[in-house]
């Protein structure tokens, strides 16, 4: 999990903080006891390893046989507990290693959980783009050392696909979180 919010005593808070790294390893994830906290390096490096772990696919006719690093963004009216109970259902029906469809990561963003809240969730999706795209654009940083590795040898090739499912008002954190990404990186 990657996260803007605040740490609070039993969960991950409504205010948006500095990006923090989360691995569990097991349930139940709406415990914040269940997760670790890691150093944005070693989630990195961790992340990366399970990645290049993946089978390498360079036969254009076994595309869909790829497996996928999928970052997941809740929507509005989630507090940090529905985030990680919806991730983990998500995960449980489409990463278990019986799917087999790779990696998912939750980006969870300073969603009040309240349903009444819209606006203000609205301003905070707004306001954790600039995070998202961080991520995002350290990802599109080494996707291109990835190329110039492949170019030279076809083994480096990434052995993943980048995807993101983005729920609700996810796909406004998305939205401008690209905006702000292709800003900086054009």
């Amino acid at each position: 999990m990657i996260s803007d919010r605040n740490t609070g005593r039993d969960g991950l808070g409504r205010n948006r903080a500095d990006l923090s790294y989360w691995c569990a390893e097991k349930g139940p994830l709406d415990r914040l006891s269940s997760w670790t906290r890691k150093d944005e390096r070693v989630f990195r490096n961790e992340l990366l390893g399970a990645a290049g772990a993946f089978p390498l696919i360079l036969d254009p006719a076994q595309n869909e046989r790829q497996r996928h690093v999928t970052f997941f963004i809740h929507g509005y009216n989630n507090d940090w507990a529905d985030a990680a109970r919806r991730y983990g259902s998500l995960c449980d029906r489409m990463f278990s290693p019986r799917q087999g469809l790779g990696l998912c990561v939750l980006f969870s963003w300073p969603s009040d959980g309240m349903k009444l809240a819209y606006l203000p969730d609205r301003e905070d999706a707004r306001a954790c783009a600039p995070d998202v795209a961080y991520v995002f654009a350290a990802i599109y940083d080494w996707l291109l050392g990835k190329q110039v590795e492949a170019a030279a040898d076809p083994e480096k090739s990434c052995r993943a696909k980048l995807s993101v499912i983005a729920h609700s008002m996810g796909n406004y954190v998305l939205q401008h979180a690209l905006q702000v990404a292709w800003s900086r990186k054009n």
